[in-house]
Protein backbone atom coordinates (compact mmCIF):
# COMPACT_ATOMS: atom_id res chain seq x y z
CA UNK A 1 0.00 0.00 0.00
CA UNK A 2 1.29 3.30 -0.99
CA UNK A 3 2.04 5.98 2.23
CA UNK A 4 0.42 9.27 2.66
CA UNK A 5 3.70 10.56 2.05
CA UNK A 6 3.82 8.94 -1.44
CA UNK A 7 0.29 10.90 -2.50
CA UNK A 8 1.62 13.99 -4.13
CA UNK A 9 -1.95 16.19 -4.92
CA UNK A 10 -0.27 19.47 -5.24
CA UNK A 11 1.14 20.30 -8.49
CA UNK A 12 3.41 23.55 -9.60
CA UNK A 13 2.34 23.56 -13.17
CA UNK A 14 5.41 25.59 -14.26
CA UNK A 15 8.28 23.21 -13.00
CA UNK A 16 6.19 19.92 -12.91
CA UNK A 17 7.36 19.60 -8.93
CA UNK A 18 4.88 17.52 -6.58
CA UNK A 19 4.01 17.66 -3.55
CA UNK A 20 1.85 16.45 -0.65
CA UNK A 21 1.58 19.48 1.69
CA UNK A 22 0.03 22.87 0.22
CA UNK A 23 2.41 24.49 2.90
CA UNK A 24 5.26 22.97 0.61
CA UNK A 25 4.42 23.96 -3.01
CA UNK A 26 3.66 27.80 -1.99
CA UNK A 27 7.08 27.48 -0.61
CA UNK A 28 8.42 25.90 -3.93
CA UNK A 29 6.46 28.55 -6.03
CA UNK A 30 8.72 31.19 -4.70
CA UNK A 31 11.55 29.82 -7.19
CA UNK A 32 9.22 30.87 -9.91
CA UNK A 33 8.81 34.90 -8.03
CA UNK A 34 11.42 35.96 -7.33
CA UNK A 35 9.95 39.19 -7.16
CA UNK A 36 7.25 38.99 -3.91
CA UNK A 37 8.48 41.18 -1.62
CA UNK A 38 5.64 41.32 0.89
CA UNK A 39 5.95 38.85 3.33
CA UNK A 40 3.99 37.72 6.84
CA UNK A 41 6.00 37.37 9.69
CA UNK A 42 3.69 35.25 11.37
CA UNK A 43 4.18 32.07 8.86
CA UNK A 44 6.31 33.39 5.86
CA UNK A 45 3.89 33.45 3.10
CA UNK A 46 4.88 36.44 0.63
CA UNK A 47 3.02 38.34 -1.41
CA UNK A 48 2.91 40.73 -4.74
CA UNK A 49 0.06 42.92 -3.03
CA UNK A 50 0.44 44.57 0.04
CA UNK A 51 -3.44 44.58 1.07
CA UNK A 52 -3.24 40.75 0.45
CA UNK A 53 -0.42 40.65 2.90
CA UNK A 54 -2.86 42.89 5.65
CA UNK A 55 -5.66 41.04 4.89
CA UNK A 56 -3.97 37.87 5.78
CA UNK A 57 -2.04 39.04 9.02
CA UNK A 58 -5.11 40.40 10.44
CA UNK A 59 -6.98 36.88 11.12
CA UNK A 60 -3.25 34.79 10.58
CA UNK A 61 -2.19 34.41 14.43
CA UNK A 62 -6.29 33.69 15.47
CA UNK A 63 -6.51 30.70 12.95
CA UNK A 64 -5.50 27.07 12.29
CA UNK A 65 -1.77 26.09 13.32
CA UNK A 66 0.87 27.49 11.00
CA UNK A 67 1.45 25.31 8.21
CA UNK A 68 -1.29 23.21 8.86
CA UNK A 69 -3.13 22.68 5.69
CA UNK A 70 -6.46 24.37 6.92
CA UNK A 71 -4.00 27.42 7.30
CA UNK A 72 -2.79 27.15 3.88
CA UNK A 73 -6.12 27.04 2.30
CA UNK A 74 -7.28 30.22 3.77
CA UNK A 75 -4.55 32.31 3.23
CA UNK A 76 -3.28 30.87 -0.62
CA UNK A 77 -1.76 34.22 -1.66
CA UNK A 78 -3.90 35.20 -5.50
CA UNK A 79 -0.76 34.67 -7.65
CA UNK A 80 -1.24 31.32 -6.94
CA UNK A 81 -4.95 30.79 -8.61
CA UNK A 82 -2.97 29.98 -11.33
CA UNK A 83 -1.18 27.06 -10.30
CA UNK A 84 -3.78 23.88 -9.76
CA UNK A 85 -4.91 22.20 -6.55
CA UNK A 86 -5.07 18.44 -7.88
CA UNK A 87 -7.49 16.82 -5.65
CA UNK A 88 -6.28 17.70 -1.74
CA UNK A 89 -7.65 14.23 -0.14
CA UNK A 90 -5.09 12.40 -2.44
CA UNK A 91 -8.37 10.10 -4.07
CA UNK A 92 -7.63 8.69 -7.62
CA UNK A 93 -11.09 7.84 -8.73
CA UNK A 94 -10.76 8.35 -12.37
CA UNK A 95 -9.68 5.04 -14.22
CA UNK A 96 -8.87 4.10 -17.45
CA UNK A 97 -10.64 0.91 -18.43
CA UNK A 98 -7.50 0.32 -21.14
CA UNK A 99 -4.55 0.18 -18.97
CA UNK A 100 -5.73 0.46 -15.28
CA UNK A 101 -4.18 3.87 -14.51
CA UNK A 102 -5.49 6.10 -12.10
CA UNK A 103 -5.79 9.56 -11.91
CA UNK A 104 -7.45 12.11 -9.31
CA UNK A 105 -9.09 14.47 -12.03
CA UNK A 106 -11.38 13.56 -15.27
CA UNK A 107 -9.56 15.92 -16.91
CA UNK A 108 -6.38 14.22 -16.23
CA UNK A 109 -8.05 10.87 -17.18
CA UNK A 110 -9.47 12.68 -20.57
CA UNK A 111 -6.14 14.04 -21.58
CA UNK A 112 -4.46 10.19 -20.79
CA UNK A 113 -7.32 8.07 -22.80
CA UNK A 114 -5.91 9.76 -26.27
CA UNK A 115 -2.79 7.62 -26.01
CA UNK A 116 -4.92 4.77 -26.24
CA UNK A 117 -7.36 6.40 -29.07
CA UNK A 118 -4.36 8.21 -31.04
CA UNK A 119 -6.87 11.64 -30.40
CA UNK A 120 -5.20 15.12 -31.36
CA UNK A 121 -7.68 17.71 -31.14
CA UNK A 122 -5.64 20.57 -30.90
CA UNK A 123 -4.01 21.49 -34.43
CA UNK A 124 -1.59 24.07 -35.22
CA UNK A 125 -2.80 26.79 -37.85
CA UNK A 126 0.38 27.33 -39.16
CA UNK A 127 1.22 24.19 -40.26
CA UNK A 128 -1.52 21.64 -39.78
CA UNK A 129 0.43 19.83 -36.92
CA UNK A 130 -1.65 17.99 -34.11
CA UNK A 131 -1.58 17.45 -30.59
CA UNK A 132 -3.41 15.87 -27.61
CA UNK A 133 -2.54 18.50 -25.38
CA UNK A 134 -3.46 21.85 -25.61
CA UNK A 135 -0.12 22.55 -23.45
CA UNK A 136 1.88 20.93 -26.21
CA UNK A 137 -0.07 22.69 -29.33
CA UNK A 138 1.45 26.34 -27.06
CA UNK A 139 5.20 25.16 -26.69
CA UNK A 140 4.89 24.44 -30.34
CA UNK A 141 3.38 27.61 -31.72
CA UNK A 142 6.55 29.09 -30.37
CA UNK A 143 8.38 27.48 -33.25
CA UNK A 144 6.43 30.13 -35.33
CA UNK A 145 6.32 32.87 -33.58
CA UNK A 146 10.09 32.48 -32.04
CA UNK A 147 8.69 33.58 -28.37
CA UNK A 148 11.43 32.64 -25.51
CA UNK A 149 9.95 33.92 -22.74
CA UNK A 150 11.99 31.87 -20.01
CA UNK A 151 15.62 33.49 -19.84
CA UNK A 152 18.53 33.07 -17.25
CA UNK A 153 19.68 35.30 -14.87
CA UNK A 154 23.01 34.36 -15.14
CA UNK A 155 23.97 34.94 -18.81
CA UNK A 156 20.68 36.48 -20.29
CA UNK A 157 19.98 33.10 -22.33
CA UNK A 158 16.13 32.64 -23.33
CA UNK A 159 14.31 29.58 -23.89
CA UNK A 160 10.77 28.69 -25.24
CA UNK A 161 10.11 26.29 -22.58
CA UNK A 162 10.86 26.17 -18.51
CA UNK A 163 11.96 23.03 -18.44
CA UNK A 164 14.82 23.47 -20.73
CA UNK A 165 15.45 27.00 -18.75
CA UNK A 166 15.98 24.61 -15.73
CA UNK A 167 17.79 21.86 -17.53
CA UNK A 168 20.43 25.29 -19.05
CA UNK A 169 20.41 26.07 -15.03
CA UNK A 170 22.63 23.38 -14.25
CA UNK A 171 25.39 24.28 -16.69
CA UNK A 172 26.17 27.54 -14.16
CA UNK A 173 25.07 25.33 -10.68
CA UNK A 174 26.45 21.78 -12.03
CA UNK A 175 24.05 20.57 -10.65
CA UNK A 176 24.21 16.66 -11.53
CA UNK A 177 20.89 15.12 -10.02
CA UNK A 178 20.26 12.05 -12.35
CA UNK A 179 22.27 9.23 -11.28
CA UNK A 180 23.25 5.84 -12.55
CA UNK A 181 22.45 3.30 -9.57
CA UNK A 182 24.79 0.94 -11.88
CA UNK A 183 27.93 2.66 -11.49
CA UNK A 184 27.12 5.91 -9.52
CA UNK A 185 27.96 8.76 -13.10
CA UNK A 186 25.71 11.48 -12.09
CA UNK A 187 24.14 13.53 -14.97
CA UNK A 188 21.94 16.93 -15.56
CA UNK A 189 19.05 15.21 -17.85
CA UNK A 190 16.93 12.53 -17.32
CA UNK A 191 17.09 11.55 -20.98
CA UNK A 192 21.51 11.81 -20.64
CA UNK A 193 20.88 9.41 -18.04
CA UNK A 194 18.74 6.96 -19.77
CA UNK A 195 20.79 7.01 -22.57
CA UNK A 196 23.76 5.90 -20.34
CA UNK A 197 21.70 3.50 -18.73
CA UNK A 198 21.60 1.28 -22.39
CA UNK A 199 25.49 0.76 -22.03
CA UNK A 200 24.80 -0.94 -19.01
CA UNK A 201 21.99 -3.32 -20.28
CA UNK A 202 22.75 -3.14 -24.17
CA UNK A 203 19.21 -2.39 -24.87
CA UNK A 204 19.19 -0.79 -28.24
CA UNK A 205 15.42 0.49 -29.21
CA UNK A 206 15.31 2.29 -32.06
CA UNK A 207 15.61 0.01 -35.38
CA UNK A 208 16.54 1.20 -38.88
CA UNK A 209 13.40 -0.05 -40.96
CA UNK A 210 15.55 -0.61 -43.89
CA UNK A 211 18.33 -2.87 -42.98
CA UNK A 212 17.35 -3.76 -39.26
CA UNK A 213 20.39 -2.39 -37.66
CA UNK A 214 19.60 -1.13 -33.90
CA UNK A 215 20.84 1.81 -32.08
CA UNK A 216 20.93 3.13 -28.28
CA UNK A 217 20.27 6.64 -29.73
CA UNK A 218 17.83 8.35 -31.53
CA UNK A 219 20.21 10.23 -33.11
CA UNK A 220 22.58 7.52 -34.11
CA UNK A 221 19.64 6.53 -36.26
CA UNK A 222 19.40 9.69 -37.79
CA UNK A 223 22.66 9.51 -38.81
CA UNK A 224 22.67 5.91 -40.22
CA UNK A 225 19.41 6.61 -42.25
CA UNK A 226 21.79 9.10 -44.25
CA UNK A 227 23.71 6.27 -45.48
CA UNK A 228 20.44 5.06 -47.32
CA UNK A 229 18.79 8.39 -48.00
CA UNK A 230 22.36 9.61 -49.38
CA UNK A 231 21.33 13.01 -47.65
CA UNK A 232 24.34 15.10 -47.03
CA UNK A 233 22.54 18.63 -45.59
CA UNK A 234 26.31 19.88 -44.31
CA UNK A 235 27.83 21.88 -47.11
CA UNK A 236 31.42 23.43 -47.40
CA UNK A 237 31.52 27.04 -48.22
CA UNK A 238 34.34 26.93 -49.30
CA UNK A 239 34.88 23.99 -52.08
CA UNK A 240 31.04 22.56 -52.56
CA UNK A 241 31.83 18.95 -50.63
CA UNK A 242 28.57 17.69 -48.77
CA UNK A 243 29.14 15.79 -45.63
CA UNK A 244 26.58 13.41 -43.60
CA UNK A 245 27.87 14.05 -40.14
CA UNK A 246 28.32 17.10 -38.53
CA UNK A 247 31.83 16.58 -36.44
CA UNK A 248 33.46 15.26 -39.87
CA UNK A 249 32.11 18.41 -41.71
CA UNK A 250 34.17 20.51 -38.59
CA UNK A 251 37.15 18.91 -39.29
CA UNK A 252 37.10 19.19 -43.32
CA UNK A 253 36.34 22.87 -42.16
CA UNK A 254 39.83 22.93 -40.71
CA UNK A 255 41.90 21.96 -44.00
CA UNK A 256 40.40 25.43 -45.34
CA UNK A 257 40.89 27.46 -41.90
CA UNK A 258 44.60 25.80 -40.73
CA UNK A 259 42.98 25.49 -37.41
CA UNK A 260 44.52 22.50 -35.28
CA UNK A 261 43.13 22.85 -32.07
CA UNK A 262 44.71 19.74 -30.52
CA UNK A 263 48.12 20.70 -28.82
CA UNK A 264 50.95 17.91 -27.63
CA UNK A 265 51.44 19.21 -24.27
CA UNK A 266 54.94 17.59 -24.15
CA UNK A 267 56.47 18.88 -27.83
CA UNK A 268 53.83 21.03 -28.76
CA UNK A 269 52.94 19.71 -32.05
CA UNK A 270 49.42 20.91 -33.27
CA UNK A 271 46.85 18.31 -34.98
CA UNK A 272 43.21 19.42 -36.92
CA UNK A 273 41.60 16.01 -35.85
CA UNK A 274 41.71 14.05 -32.00
CA UNK A 275 42.86 10.63 -33.61
CA UNK A 276 46.32 11.80 -35.01
CA UNK A 277 46.67 13.83 -31.47
CA UNK A 278 45.84 10.44 -29.79
CA UNK A 279 48.07 8.38 -32.15
CA UNK A 280 51.16 11.00 -31.76
CA UNK A 281 50.48 10.87 -27.86
CA UNK A 282 51.65 7.04 -27.65
CA UNK A 283 55.09 7.96 -29.16
CA UNK A 284 55.61 9.96 -25.76
CA UNK A 285 54.65 6.93 -23.87
CA UNK A 286 51.42 8.19 -23.11
CA UNK A 287 47.67 8.10 -23.75
CA UNK A 288 45.73 11.06 -24.89
CA UNK A 289 42.80 12.40 -22.45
Amino acid sequence: MRSHMDVKPYECEDGGYKCSKMSNLIKHIGIHSADKIYKCKECGLTYLDKSELITHAKACSTEKPLGSEEHCYKFVPSTLNKYEIRNPTGEVPYESEECGHKFAQRSDLNTHLRTHTGEKPFECKECGHKFAQRSDLNTHLRTHTGEKPFECKECGHKFAQRSDLNTHLRTHTGEKPFECKECGHKFAQRSVLKQHIRAHTGEKPFECKECGHKFARKYALKLHMRTHTGEKPFECEECGHRFSIKSVFNIHMRTHTGEKPFECKECGHKFARKDNFKLHMRTHGREAV
